[in-house]
């Protein structure tokens, strides 16, 4: 039961960076004026796989589909963590609650496994051979960054508390 948990798991991170790929790729961004720019965020990212104008449509739209798929999956997930956890902690735990909460986990996980699956086998269809290639690539040096720029992105978000931590361990 550990081992699926763990194996779903890593999909699952997995799932986000591809996801996140996508969304680099084709999710216009919001100027600071709030009116929405149609250009994708990474043009670098299109460039260096070489989309077509048809192959960007493809991605776009079925960023478009996953996007709400994604968001409402994720959110039916935490959400039946926080049940789970919250029935394992509560005061009198009753092990028929926490086994339905934890079955109520794994749906949710299933269906976030089933949502990235699908999308990751829909971008391979769009890609051609040689784009393939390069995207595995960069999937890979995307996921090896991942843990840094966590670190950086804590940082920035509770810089006052790192410094602090920092300045513990060095005494």
């Amino acid at each position: 039961m550990k081992n699926v948990f763990i194996s779903m798991f890593a999909m699952f991170i997995l799932g986000i960076s591809v996801s996140s790929v996508i969304a680099q790729v084709e999710t216009p961004q919001p100027t600071p004026n709030g009116v929405q720019n149609d250009k994708p965020n990474h043009p670098r990212l299109m460039e260096e796989l070489g989309l077509s104008k048809d192959q960007a449509q493809q991605l776009r739209q079925l960023n478009k589909v996953r996007q709400p798929l994604t968001q409402a999956a994720q959110m039916r997930f935490r959400l039946a963590q926080k049940a789970l956890d919250d029935a394992i902690y509560t005061d009198v735990a009753d092990e028929t609650a926490i086994e339905t909460k934890m079955k109520e986990v794994q749906v949710s996980q299933a269906e976030l496994t089933k949502i990235k699956t699908f999308t990751e086998f829909s971008i391979r269809k769009i890609l051609n051979p040689e784009q393939l290639v390069k995207f595995r690539e960069m999937r890979q040096k995307l996921i090896k960054l991942k843990p840094i720029n966590k670190v950086i992105k804590n940082n920035r978000r509770f810089p006052d508390q790192n410094r602090k931590l920092n300045n513990r361990q060095s005494q």
